[in-house]
C-alpha cells in the first residue's frame, strides 16, 4: 500500500473523508485527462471493478531527522473500547483515555491488527506524564494529545488544531454586512504536519487528480482559500496482512445489499450519516442535494464475506496492468447513485480500503477474560 503525502497551504474546513476526496479527485481527473477518461473510471466503479481504492485523509507529522509519523484510524477493537475485566478506577481512566483517541501511529495500528496489544497491556502501560495520559506499547511510550496518540520521544506537537472562526454574512444585493455574524469550523496544521491518503491500485490516476486540485482546494469554503495543499511525494506504507475472517476499513464503507446483514450483525463499527451538495456545474436550482446515505466509519472491523474477486473477462489488457487487478483481491462496499444527473448519475464513494485483522485482536487477551 502506498500513501500520498499532502502539505496543507492553509486551513481546511475539516479533515477530508474518503467520499469527499473521491469527488474532488474525480473533478481533478476530468480536468487533467478529459471527460471520456473520467467516464471510463466511473463506469468501472459502478460495475464493481474499481481501478483504485482510497482511504480517508489522516494526519501525519514530518519529524526532522526522524521517520514521518503516519497516523491511521484507531480500530474499533471491542475489548479495548469497553474492557474485559472488573471496572476499577484505574481501568476506567485507561479506557476513557483510549476512547478519546481517534488516530494512532501506523506502528501501533499494526500492533493492534496483529493481536499483539490487549486490554491487559493497555492497563499495564497506562500512566501520566506532565499532565498528559500516556500509554506504553512494547518498548515505546506514547502521549494522548486530544484525539491523537503520538510518540512521547521526541516530543511531538499535535498534527492539527480545530477552531471556530467568526465570519460576517454579506447581502448579495447591497454588499452590506447587515450585522449577520455566523461561525464556521476550521482545521489548522503546523509547519511540520500534514495529511496523507492511502491508495491501492492505479495511484498515477489518483496523483493526476490531486495535482489539479492543489490550488483549487478540497472540501468546504474553497472560495475563501480553504483546502489548498501541495503534493509532497509518495511513501510506502508497510502494514501487516494477517489471515483471518475480519478486516479493518481505512475508508468510509457503504455495504452492498448482500453484505449488509453480515456487516451489521458480526462487525464492530460506528455509523456515519453522509450528505452533500452536487457540484455547482451539475446542480439545478430544484435539486442541489445528494441523497443521504449511511456509511460505516473508518476503523470499523467487519467480517470478510468471501467475496475475493478475480480478474474478469470484462477487464481490458490496460486494466490488468493496474496493481489492483493483477491478482485476487478483496472488494467491499459500493458506490451508490445519490443524485440523477447525466447518464451515469452522481456516485457516492463507499468502497472499503481493507486491512486484515486477527481474530485475537477482537477477542482480547485470555488473562483478562472473566
Amino acid at each position: 500500500m502506498k500513501s500520498v503525502l499532502l502539505s496543507p497551504a492553509g486551513p481546511f474546513s475539516e479533515v477530508p473523508r474518503s467520499d469527499t476526496l473521491f469527488g474532488a479527485i474525480c473533478w481533478g481527473i476530468r480536468l487533467a485527462r478529459g471527460e471520456e477518461f473520467l467516464e471510463n473510471v466511473l463506469a468501472r466503479f459502478r460495475s464493481g471493478e474499481p481501478p483504485f481504492l482510497i482511504s480517508s485523509a489522516f494526519p501525519m507529522l514530518d519529524e526532522t531527522d526522524q521517520e514521518s509519523v503516519l497516523l491511521l484510524p484507531k480500530p474499533y477493537v471491542p475489548c479495548l473500547q469497553a474492557g474485559t475485566g472488573e471496572m476499577t478506577d484505574e481501568r476506567l481512566d485507561a479506557l476513557r483515555a483510549w476512547q478519546r483517541i481517534e488516530y494512532v501511529p501506523s506502528s501501533v495500528f499494526s500492533t493492534i491488527v496483529t493481536g499483539a496489544f490487549s486490554d491487559g497491556e493497555l492497563l499495564d502501560g497506562y500512566g501520566h506524564d506532565d499532565g498528559d495520559d500516556t500509554i506504553t506499547i512494547g518498548d515505546r511510550t506514547y502521549s494522548c494529545k486530544r484525539q491523537c496518540l503520538l510518540p512521547s520521544e521526541p516530543d511531538c506537537t499535535r498534527p492539527f488544531r480545530k477552531t471556530e472562526r467568526t465570519r460576517n454574512a454579506v447581502n448579495r444585493l447591497t454588499s452590506a454586512t447587515d450585522e449577520a455574524l455566523f461561525h464556521r469550523d476550521a482545521v489548522f496544521f503546523p509547519d511540520d504536519a500534514g495529511l496523507h491518503v492511502c491508495v491501492e491500485g492505479d495511484i498515477e490516476t489518483v496523483i493526476d487528480g490531486l495535482s489539479v486540485l492543489q490550488n483549487h482546494g478540497i472540501g468546504g469554503d474553497r472560495s475563501i482559500g480553504y483546502g489548498q495543499f501541495r503534493l509532497d511525494g509518495v511513501e510506502e506504507l508497510e502494514l501487516p496482512a494477517p489471515d483471518g475472517d475480519l478486516f479493518c476499513s481505512l475508508s468510509l464503507c457503504i455495504p452492498r445489499a448482500e453484505e449488509m446483514d453480515e456487516f451489521l450483525t458480526a462487525g464492530y463499527y460506528e455509523i456515519e450519516p453522509r450528505k452533500g451538495i452536487v457540484e455547482n456545474s451539475l446542480a439545478s436550482p430544484d435539486n442541489i442535494w445528494k441523497r443521504r446515505v449511511l456509511a460505516l466509519a473508518e476503523g470499523s472491523i467487519l467480517p470478510r464475506s468471501g467475496n475475493k474477486e478475480e480478474t474478469t473477462e470484462r477487464e481490458t489488457e490496460a486494466d490488468r496492468d493496474t496493481p489492483i487487478a493483477q491478482e485476487e483481491h478483496e472488494r467491499y462496499g459500493c458506490n451508490p447513485i445519490v443524485a440523477d444527473h447525466f447518464e451515469h448519475g452522481v456516485q457516492h464513494y463507499g468502497y472499503s480500503l481493507p486491512v486484515g485483522i486477527r481474530r485475537e485482536a477482537v477477542n482480547g487477551s485470555t488473562s483478562d477474560r472473566k
